[in-house]
């Protein structure tokens, strides 16, 4: 037996036993001569241990793949989708795959040759996005702030038209009313013979005819009206949703989403809306099977675009507000979002990062009738919030630098409501309404500035004991108000001729200061209280004649009376007198009066 390659070099036939691995690859011709010199017919032989060699195709793309292996005994190249152990083969020496006619998915290659030699499996992934799903769910997260339920009971709405019992939202009450109603009409109106009639709801077997439009509608009206209930208004601590109806009544998780803000003039270059963005969400890698990132780039305030800030890489599933502040960069603002990954997607849209809660106008009257308008930002609040002591406070407006919707509730004694701009805001009087309030303002975004105000209630007050007793008089002074707190107290002794002289300390030297309450005296005389507290508020109060040991007389008119008559003076003979004309409450004019003794007492007759 004689072997020979291409080339024509023969090989002896005590080398047929050899195999592959001692043979280079190539085309081999095998043959027989006998003795007598002939020949058989050749046996043509190609030997290849040679794999095909893969192109390079991308790991990831969101255009196409082009897989066409290279090997000169190729005999087809095949593809599995998602599952590498399942492949398609083709005999052919290429695949193209699009995004236009194939599924987003992981695609495995590989080749065969006419020898039996596979290459290596190659993987690719093809992924196109057209979004990347954050966008539209943080931008459903700011919904309207009211809306409206309809509750369809079950022994009702479960029927052979269908089961829809359940709760619907619904962004306005009209709305509501009228699916309900045709729900109503569908479900419990029948029509039979060109009769009318409403299914009672009491008794499922009870029909009721109605010849009147009108008696049928009040009946429709009246059941209608108690599937609905609200409005629900919208909470900084959460909200419920059940069902959202769109504006066309169908099912929709954002028929209820109203976050979209007009975009400034200086910022027309960048695509699509602009909606508000809480700094308390996060950006979600939503499952993705392509490695993304997420950046954020400062383009714009309130004012004007911001030029070359540097687009700040963000982690998924952790908040913007906390990322943003390990990197020192938490700044209110219009911000460019750009979201990319290694298939060549990408999204870019523009959200307004809101930082600031609402602020409040309010009108603050104090204690010293003076009236200060207040622009309650949160700075001003957080410097001043110690001093939020009025007697009356008239909430007149809330405002919000960016969102349409922001709020203001109002928590105390005699109210627990919460109010929305265009709404008119509560006047805490001093009045009807006293005491200490939470007033929270807050915007959809999760901005919350909670403080507190006190209102005014009851003036400090005097309480003592007997005041004709010659026993010591004890004195409390009652604040009143728990909120309040004395800024100033003082105690004045006034003589007979009006002068207040200052006490400093009562009668067993108590010193008199805003600290202490109780005091005590053992001398007569007419005394009064002066305080100044918290609110602004100065004035006496308390003033009481104190009578122990002091001479005694009578008037046969009351004290400070108006008279044309005569008026006479009893007093003891050992005690002696002096008259005086007031002027403004000031002794003036003395003036000296003849008195007659009877052997008992003095009169004196004026």
């Amino acid at each position: 037996m004689t072997m020979s390659r291409g080339n024509g070099v023969v090989f002896q036939s005590n080398l047929l036993g050899t195999t592959g691995d001692n043979l280079n690859n190539g085309v081999y011709r095998f043959y027989t001569t006998d003795k007598a010199g002939n020949q058989s017919n050749e046996i043509v032989i190609t030997l290849d241990t040679i794999k095909p060699v893969n192109n390079e195709i991308p790991r990831y793309t969101n255009q196409s793949i082009e897989y066409h292996p290279q090997d000169i005994y190729l005999k087809s190249v095949s593809y599995a989708y998602n599952d590498k152990k399942v492949f398609n083969e083709l005999l052919t020496s290429q695949i193209v795959l699009t995004s236009a006619n194939s599924l987003n998915g992981d695609y495995y290659f590989k080749a065969i040759d006419l020898a039996g030699n596979e290459s290596e499996v190659v993987v690719s992934t093809l992924y196109l996005a057209m979004d990347f799903g954050n966008q539209a769910r943080l931008q459903d997260n700011l919904k309207k702030d009211r809306w409206y339920l309809v509750d369809l009971p079950t022994r009702i709405f479960n029927s052979s038209l269908g089961y829809i019992a359940g709760k619907y939202s619904f962004a306005s009450y009209e709305q509501a009313y009228a699916w309900a109603l045709e729900k109503e009409r569908l479900y419990r109106v029948m029509e039979t013979d060109g009769n009318t009639y409403y299914c009672s709801q009491g008794n499922e077997n009870l029909l009721i005819s109605y010849d009147s439009p009108t008696n049928l509608q009040m009946v429709l009206d009246y059941y209608v009206k108690k599937y609905i209930s609200g409005p629900y208004y919208y909470d900084f601590n959460g909200n419920t949703y059940y069902n959202i109806m769109n504006p066309v009544n169908e099912k929709d998780d954002h028929g209820l989403t109203d976050n979209t803000i007009n975009k400034p003039s200086y910022l027309e270059e960048y695509p699509g809306e602009v909606f508000i963005f809480s700094p308390n969400l996060s950006f979600k890698n939503n499952d993705r099977v392509v490695p993304s990132q997420i950046t954020i780039q400062l383009i714009g305030n309130n004012m004007t675009a911001i030029l070359d800030e540097p687009a700040i890489l963000l982690e998924y599933n952790q908040t913007v507000k906390a990322q943003l502040n390990i990197k020192e960069y938490l700044i209110e603002g219009y911000y460019l979002v750009t979201e990319s990954d290694l298939a060549g997607n990408m999204e870019q849209y523009v959200v307004y990062l809101d930082l600031s809660t609402p602020t409040l106008i309010v009108q603050a009257t104090y204690g010293d009738q003076s009236l200060e308008r207040l622009v309650l930002t949160p700075n001003y609040i957080t410097s001043n919030q110690l001093n939020f002591y009025f007697t009356s406070l008239a909430l007149q407006e809330i405002s919000d630098n960016i969102d349409y919707y922001s709020f203001l509730t109002v928590s105390g004694p005699g109210i627990n409501k919460t109010y929305r701009p265009g709404e008119q805001l509560p006047y805490l009087d001093g009045e009807t309404y006293q005491g200490l309030y939470t007033l929270t303002l807050f915007d959809r975004a999760g901005n919350v500035q909670v403080f507190r105000v006190r209102i005014a209630g009851s003036e400090p007050s005097v309480l003592h004991g007997s005041l004709d007793g010659q026993e010591a008089l004890t004195i409390n002074i009652r604040i009143n108000d728990d909120n309040n707190i004395l800024t100033m107290l003082n105690l004045y002794l006034i003589d007979y001729l009006g002068n207040y002289i200052l006490k400093t300390h009562d009668d067993v030297e108590n010193e008199v200061n805003i600290l202490r309450t109780n005091y005590t005296l053992t001398n007569g005389g007419q005394y009064v209280f002066e305080y100044r507290d918290i609110y602004r508020r100065q004035n006496y109060i308390g003033a009481f004649f104190y009578e122990k040991g002091l001479p005694k007389g009578t008037l046969s008119v009351k004290n400070k009376a108006l008279t044309n008559e005569t008026v006479i003076f009893t007093f003891a003979p050992d005690i002696d007198y002096q008259v005086y004309t007031l002027d403004d409450g000031v002794a003036m004019n003395y003036f000296q009066f003849s008195s007659y003794f009877d052997g008992i007492k003095n009169y004196l007759t004026f």
